[in-house]
């Protein structure tokens, strides 16, 4: 029930299947499942799970990127859910999910900067489908926390593709100046992700906000906020 409008889940989302709604309320959706939660692919059928294998038609092993071909395929149906799900959780749990779910959708944003697409989602679909088994044990706050071992299985040398030189190379075609790797300062640090030093991607580990080598920019205080 949404705690602000007292409205249930089916008034909340009345276009969504209500066997979709009973999987968010607990936990059992699947993550290769958010298209679900989209209005534009929630008739699609479900070729996405189903292969054909001679004449029988079987479970497929993996969801590729032909079922998620860019991060708008992820991030508008994974915004859709965190906003269900606060609707789901216990009152006194709204405030803290509603930031760990802010963070995630943050730290997805700046890995899709970073890192290739099939990298990330890879990452996301374990990442997620993982805390769907905190989610029935009641934890929530994990969201928020950086999986180490997820990273470095997904995404390390799946960065974005750099000239040798240093240049990297435009969506059009053209060639774009870039600094050198060493001296770009590491997002993934900055962000609590990336702990090993030295960095993985050879970046820079410095603080983005104060330029400190002792800590990343998650240490800051957020504006506006208040002790």
């Amino acid at each position: 029930m949404n705690p602000a409008t007292g409205a249930s889940l089916e008034d909340s989302f009345p276009e969504v299947e209500a066997g979709v709604l009973a999987s968010i309320t607990n936990h059992s959706l699947q993550a290769s499942d958010l298209y679900k939660l989209d209005t534009r692919y929630r008739d699609k059928p479900d070729w996405s799970a189903l292969e054909l294998e001679g004449t029988t038609l079987r479970i497929k092993g993996d969801v590729t990127v032909k079922d998620y071909p860019t991060s708008t395929f992820i991030l508008q149906p994974l915004a859709i859910y965190f906003s269900m799900l606060l609707q789901v959780v216990p009152r006194d749990k709204v405030s803290p999910v509603g930031t760990v779910s802010m963070q995630y959708m943050a730290q997805l944003f700046k890995l899709v900067e970073e890192y290739e697409w099939p990298a990330i989602l890879r990452y996301h679909l374990a990442f997620h489908q993982g805390h769907c088994r905190e989610m029935i044990r009641g934890d929530y706050s994990r969201w928020a926390t950086c999986d180490t071992n997820l990273i470095d299985e997904h995404l390390i040398g799946h960065r974005k593709l750099m000239h040798a030189a240093g240049n990297r190379v435009s969506t059009n075609g053209t060639s774009q100046h870039k600094k050198p790797v060493a001296s770009e300062v590491c997002r993934l640090y900055n962000i609590g992700i990336c702990t090993t030093t030295p960095c993985k991607n050879g970046q820079a580990h410095r603080c983005s906000t104060c330029n400190s080598t002792a800590h990343g920019a998650s240490t800051h205080a957020p504006l506006g906020a208040t002790g």
